[in-house]
């Protein structure tokens, strides 16, 4: 028994968010419940499969730098993955929020997307948002500024909105 905690808690720290940080998590409550048809589902507490799309898509990387663009410097490992919701599309998003303080009021909203895997390729991040509970209000990076962190995602995310622009392919 130990021997499985003891592996868990590896595992996760390898993923590069640790399930004991410190920090204040939004609430679940006030999110949208999922009500509609094709949209985001309702919130839920992050389990394996959520962790490892957020190894994935190299999320801690993009937080660090979106929060360090904005003039919070923090170190990865104290990034905590509170919950998460997803919408199925050809494919899977998930907005993450994650938090990396117990005192800052402020935590981030990750997006991601998980190719179908048929498409063989890898998860994504797509947005980062920057939120506070003391405005509605919120600073972040979109779906360039994201591409920016991690390059290997710049060609993927030009080539679908070439696809979806419909200005590419065989017209």
């Amino acid at each position: 028994m130990r021997f499985g905690f003891c592996s868990s808690l590896v595992s996760l720290l390898a993923l590069g968010v640790a399930p004991g940080a410190i920090g204040v998590c939004p609430s679940k409550e006030g999110s949208p419940s999922g009500g509609l048809a094709g949209g985001f589902g309702s919130p839920k507490d992050v389990d394996e499969e959520v962790q490892k799309v957020i190894s994935e898509a190299a999320a801690v990387k993009a937080v660090v730098g979106a929060l360090s663009r904005n003039g919070t410097n923090i170190d990865g490992t104290a990034l905590k993955a509170c919950w998460y919701t997803s919408q199925v599309v050809a494919g899977t998003n998930f907005r993450v929020m994650m938090s990396w303080s117990d005192t800052d009021q402020r935590w981030v909203e990750v997006t991601i997307f998980r190719p179908l895997p048929y498409a063989n390729a890898t998860a994504e991040v797509t947005g980062v948002a920057i939120k506070s509970s003391s405005s509605p209000s919120t600073t972040g990076t979109t779906a360039a500024a994201a591409a920016a962190a991690q390059p290997h995602t710049a060609a993927a995310g030009a080539h679908a909105a070439q696809r979806g622009s419909g200005t590419g392919g065989d017209g």
